[in-house]
Formats: C-alpha cells, structure tokens, sequence
C-alpha cells in the first residue's frame, strides 16, 4: 500500500507543476476549463490511476451536484479525463471538484457567461499565442496574465470570460508527450478557473492528439473532426476561430455564413475572429500568409459588425488597422516561444503602425451595455529590455461616437510655387486623431494617395538602450509636403483630404481645391522649356494597394523600355517597350492579380538603367 501511494505521488508530480494560487499551496492535479456557454462547461484533467470521471460542483464550496464523463487513453502513461457540466444558471458562480480513484482536485471555482445584457455586463478576455518550446517563459507570461487580472479586476474565476489562444501550443502536434509540459502545466494556475479556447497553430500539425483534447464540436464548428474551426457567443460578441492551417473555400464559405448571419442578428454587436497566420508581419515577414491576406481579411472585413482580428506566428506584438475598415489588427505571439527580434528582412507595412519585439498579453473588457471596449498590452519586454508586466499600448471602441468633423482643404490654391505643401484645417472630432490621407489628382492620374499614422513604431535604436524607435515622431498629419519632382509647369492639380480617429472611423472627404503650379525656377508655365533627363522618377502610390503610377522621363528621343520583376527576379510584365520623344512620361500598372509583397520597376534606355523597389499590400 505504501509503495502504491510512493508511486501515485511521483506520477502526480510527473504530471503537474507546483505553482502558488491564493496560498502557498501547490496546485495538484491541474484543471483545465473550455467551451464555455451559459449554461455549460468542459472540465477536464490528466490521471492515470482509473477511468473515472467525475465532477462534483455546486454554487457554494459544499458543492454537491455530481456529473460524470469520459477519458482518453493516448498511452500506458497519458490519460486525459472529460466531463461537460450542464443545466448551470448563466452569469453564476460555481466551485467544483475532479475526482479520478484516489485522485482528488483542489476545489476551484469559475463563472458561467451571461444569457442576458443588463447595465453592468461586461465579457472580459485575454489574448496571447505561440507558447510553445519554452515552458519556463511560458509560465511566466501567464502568471504575469493571472497576477494583472486579479489586481486589475478581481479573481479571474469572477471577472474573466475566457483566454484566446492564436496556437503553437506544442512544437510537433504528433508527440503526445509535449502536451503535458509545453501546454497544460504553465497555464494551470489559470486554467481552471477561466476556460481556455485555441485556434489551431501550424506546430500542432492538424494532429488527433491536438483533436482528442479540445471539445469544440458543441459549437457552430466544422472541417477536420468538425472542431477545425468554430464560433460562439460571449455575451453580445461573437468569436470565430479559424483554422489558417487548412485554408480552403468551404472554411469561407462557412465564414462567410457566420458574418451573414452576425450582420442579422440584432444580439451579435461585436465579432472578434482569431486565428494562427498573419497576413503581414513586419518582424518576420517570412511567415506572412497570402491565403489570410488576399482572401481571409477581405472577407472579414465585409462584416460591419467586425471589431479584431487577433492572429500569432511571429512571436512579438504588432498592432494595426485595416486602411477602410473599422478593424484592428492584433498580432499576439508573445506568449513564450523565443522572440522574433528586429532584422534587415523587417518590413514597414502601411496598415501596421505599432511593433514590439517583446513578450507579453493583450487584455479586452467588452462593455456590453455601452457599446464600447477597451485592449490593453502588458509586456515583460525582451532578454534585452526585460520589463516587469507594463501597460505598453491602450486602445478602445466606442460604437456611440460620432466620426470626426469634415476637413477643410485650405491651401494651397490659385497659382503657387515651390514648395507646395498641402494644408488642411485642424482635426475636430470626440476621439483623437489617428490618421490622415491626402489625394493629389491631375484628371484621372493621381499623383499621390498617401495615409499616415500618428505613430509609426519600427525598430529600435540596438544596443545599449534598445529603445523603440517611432518613425513618425513630430508628423503634422494636418499637412503633406508634395515632392516638387511630380509637379510640372502650367499644370492644375486638384487634392483633397480626411480624418481617421482613434474609434477608427474616417471622416467625410474635404471638398477639392485646385492649384496650378508654376516652376521657380524657369518661372514660366511651358514643360516643353524644361530640361529632363533619363531618369526612372518614382511610383505612386508606393506602397500601392490595385495599382500605381511609374513616371519616368527622357532627356533624348530613344527607345524606353519599362518592367516590373518581383523579388525573385521573376518577369511579371512589361509595361512599356516603345521610343519615347524627350519629355515626361507616365505607365500604369494594375496590380490587382498579383499578391502583395516586394516588386521591382526597372527602366532601361540606351546606357541607362535603373530600378525602384515598390511595396505591393492587400
């Protein structure tokens, strides 16, 4: 008898970690809570001693209801134990007990979802992802996660609805063994008492072991094991979990229905969708994702009902917008794995506007009466700038608030010269400026479409400070410096401009007002008085998103020849290849059938060749 109970506590220490929770008391036999409702919830449990499952739960720590389950053997060693509560009370508390043989959890406790809004429901979740390999950090970040929420709102078992996780849970899905230590151990001072929901990572390899311990198939769900993606409703949120491993069209069209039907249904007012690819990563733009760029957020997008898209891969913390939609976008893959770090390979993407190298979690609390929502980002930095759990970034929603006051176009006009800034009147509206976009036009060409953010976080200055480096510092988003080599003598161009606030929504577009520019230094209106030379001027817009204007000029007449090679030197078209008489030019290319990324314009004339690199996004 002795010997069996020496054995039965080295297994449960094989199995679990100690870790402190409201005492110095280690918490034996972890617990871990999924697919909420409200009136229903998974707990399940790893014990090998028999195939017992049994919870006993109730309002109060006297418990007293009972329900049973199922386990699954994965081998002689793994033994993974199931059981769905049902018939619970919404918006309740309740405390509960696992019970496996001998085997007996600490008693924890969790609330159930609301059924119905009232003036002080709130959903709360937390999003973090790409946990894996480095079980120590991984800890870390959670135990972080569970000391912010209890300091900041109370015991997560009382003000917490769920933890989103964007996948890489495991290195290889098809080893049973990392579950245990990677996944179920660092989380277990949360996971009992806030359910934890994945959207599946690339790491997990679409493998059964990954299937056999989530329990999603209650959900609108569907594709492999009918548990590959899902949805379900917290509260007046809907959120979609997507599988961007399996891709495909029957997953759109499933999403598609889910955001159809969201847009009907006077209970949804959020979506937040969430899944393991990014469309764009500036730190690692090695793992960008076509798929999720050019057809997943396209769709999303089409939702007016759309608030977050949440996504990992890269293992840092990006934040940006969709230029049109009201849509964030939230790359969270700080959650463990070792860090991407700032390179030469980064890109500046246009839509993203914040990126950290760092570890850490993003906070949501949905005011469900108010039509609003808050994020916070807390951080423990990097091995380089380690950071104690900080607030890095706030943002919020507020579906009440009116959209910024039109602009006012206001100068220049009439006849003006260098330097020609365009100036618009002063931003009014009830949340703070974020954006500004100036359209500078000449008939249907337009010369310039540019947005500009309040901040642009890209890099960091290295070594010994590594400070994050914001290449947007000082902008004046009410004025825009226009290039002088796009403006031509005698020419009227026509410009206009709008506001985006930090709700994300635009203003209306200004009224245009017209200039004519007049070159200062012939001080005459006759391109054909001016000099050129041989020489490939610029593309605008660059980044272009369907199309872009390439101008380029001759000092002689001679044969012009004008490509576009993308960046593995690859031949994408020809756009030009005639003899052009000395003067400015201007080619069109329309990209709407090539993916985004990185593209090459080359121009070659007798002894003259050069090239412009041209950003290519969705």
């Amino acid at each position: 008898m002795q010997i069996s109970l020496l054995i039965t506590g080295i297994l449960i220490l094989a199995v679990s970690t100690a870790y402190a929770h409201h005492s110095e008391n280690p918490v034996e036999m972890p617990t871990y809570l999924q697919s909420p409702t409200p009136t229903s919830i998974f707990i399940g449990w790893h014990s090998r001693l028999s195939s017992e499952s049994t919870v006993e739960y109730g309002t109060s720590q006297s418990l007293g209801l009972v329900q049973t389950g199922d386990c699954h053997f994965f081998n002689d060693s793994i033994v993974w134990h199931s059981v769905q509560l049902t018939g619970l009370t919404p918006n309740q508390t309740y405390y509960y007990e696992c019970t496996t043989d001998t085997d007996v959890s600490p008693i924890r406790s969790f609330t159930t979802p609301p059924e119905m809004i009232t003036e002080d429901t709130h959903i709360r979740f937390v999003c973090y992802g790409d946990s894996r390999t480095d079980s120590l950090m991984h800890t870390e970040v959670i135990e972080a996660m569970y000391e912010k929420i209890d300091s900041v709102y109370g015991p997560p078992a009382e003000t917490f609805d769920a933890v989103l996780n964007v996948g890489d849970i495991v290195t290889f899905g098809w080893n049973i063994e990392e579950y245990i230590p990677m996944y179920f151990n660092p989380i277990s001072i949360l996971s009992g008492e806030v359910p934890f929901m994945i959207s599946i990572g690339n790491h997990e390899w679409e493998a059964k072991f990954y299937y056999e311990y989530v329990e999603y198939d209650g959900y609108e769900s569907g594709g492999m094991d009918g548990e590959a993606y899902y949805s379900f409703m917290l509260g007046n949120a809907l959120f979609i979990s997507i599988d961007s491993n399996i891709k495909g069209t029957e997953q759109i069209g499933w999403l598609e229905a889910q955001l159809q039907a969201a847009e009907e249904d006077d209970d949804v007012m959020f979506v937040f969708a969430y899944a393991h690819h990014p469309g764009h990563s500036e730190i690692w733009p090695t793992g960008n994702t076509s798929w999720v760029q050019d057809t997943l957020i396209p769709v999303l997008v089409d939702c007016s009902k759309i608030e977050v898209f949440m996504y990992g891969h890269s293992h840092n913390y990006e934040h940006g917008a969709e230029p049109e939609a009201h849509m964030h976008l939230l790359l969270s893959g700080g959650g463990g794995a070792g860090l991407d770090r700032w390179s030469g390979e980064a890109i500046d993407y246009a839509e993203i506007y914040r990126a950290h190298d760092y570890y850490g979690y993003i906070l949501f609390d949905i005011d469900c009466s108010d039509s609003s929502y808050t994020a916070d980002l807390y951080s423990l930095g990097n091995p380089d700038i380690p950071l104690d759990n900080v607030l890095i970034e706030s943002f919020t929603r507020d579906l009440k608030l009116t959209p910024p006051d039109t602009p006012d176009a206001v100068s220049p006009s009439g006849t003006v010269t260098d330097p020609v800034v365009l100036t618009a009147s002063d931003y009014s509206g009830e949340a703070l400026i974020m954006s500004s976009e100036f359209v500078l036009s000449e008939g249907y060409t337009i010369h310039i479409d540019t947005i500009r953010t309040w901040e642009n976080i890209f890099g960091d200055t290295g070594p010994p400070d590594w400070e994050p480096v914001d290449l947007n510092e000082g902008i004046d988003l009410t004025t825009l410096e226009v290039p002088d080599s796009i403006l031509y003598d005698g020419h009227t161009y026509a410009w206009r401009v709008r506001y985006r606030d930090r709700n994300l929504i635009w203003s209306e577009w200004s009224d245009e007002t017209e200039f004519t520019y007049v070159d200062s230094i012939s001080g005459i209106a006759d391109t054909n008085l001016r000099p050129f030379e041989t020489e490939l001027m610029n593309c605008i817009p660059n980044p272009a998103n369907t199309f872009t204007s390439i101008t380029f000029s001759t000092a002689i007449a001679a044969p012009v020849s004008i490509s576009v090679y993308d960046l593995t030197g690859r031949l994408v078209e020809t756009l030009e290849n005639d003899t052009f008489e000395p003067g400015l030019h201007e080619t069109l290319w329309s990209s709407e059938t090539s993916t985004a990324g990185i593209y090459f314009v080359k121009m070659t004339s007798d002894n003259y060749e050069e090239s412009l690199k041209l950003i290519l996004v969705r």
